[in-house]
């Protein structure tokens, strides 16, 4: 978890942990839970998340190659980071920005590859963005923009993948 449970007291969060929200009642604003309580509010953020998608490509099942759905995705990179040297991280999502972070603050050679002409293209406009490529470019973290993987290498284990626009990029770790 992100925080220790006393975190969320001192910000006066009421963690509801193991619970689900089974029923949203917009005209009553409340919603349902798991435990038969509802809680009622004022304004509702639905925060559902995603899946990570597939790419849809051979090799992408093998050790090196991770998609983060869960914690244990997240212990299975932990453990890759001990013995990589070199990372490629594919998304100009939240995610893939909180991953180049965390793998180039472990020491290792990060790349991002994106498909969009500047990081976070979908949400922001180009000078904002730009500014994120800088920040991330400070730390070291390599940016390459309209282009995504076309194969990824290696047999049992990642050696690298190699870009539609024909750049190869060795890699122990693809996220």
């Amino acid at each position: 978890f992100r925080h220790d449970r006393d975190w969320y007291v001192q910000h006066k969060i009421e963690l509801k942990d193991g619970t689900q929200a089974c029923a949203l009642y917009t005209d009553k604003k409340k919603v349902g839970l798991s435990t038969n309580e509802s809680l009622s509010y004022g304004k509702l953020l639905l925060a559902i998340g995603g899946c990570a998608r597939t790419l849809g490509l051979p090799n992408e099942n093998i050790t090196g190659v991770y998609r983060i759905r869960a914690l244990d995705d997240a212990k299975n990179i932990i453990n890759t980071i001990k013995t990589a040297k070199s990372v490629v991280v594919v998304g100009a999502g939240f995610i893939g920005f909180e991953m180049c972070d965390i793998l180039k603050l472990a020491g290792l050679d990060v790349t991002l590859l994106i498909r969009e002409p500047f990081f976070w293209g979908h949400l922001l406009n180009q000078k904002a963005g730009m500014i994120l490529e800088q920040a991330m470019a400070d730390k070291g973290i390599t940016i390459i923009k309209e282009d995504e993987i076309a194969c990824i290498e290696g047999t049992e284990k990642l050696t690298g993948v190699t870009t539609k626009k024909h750049s190869h990029l060795d890699a122990d770790l693809l996220a």
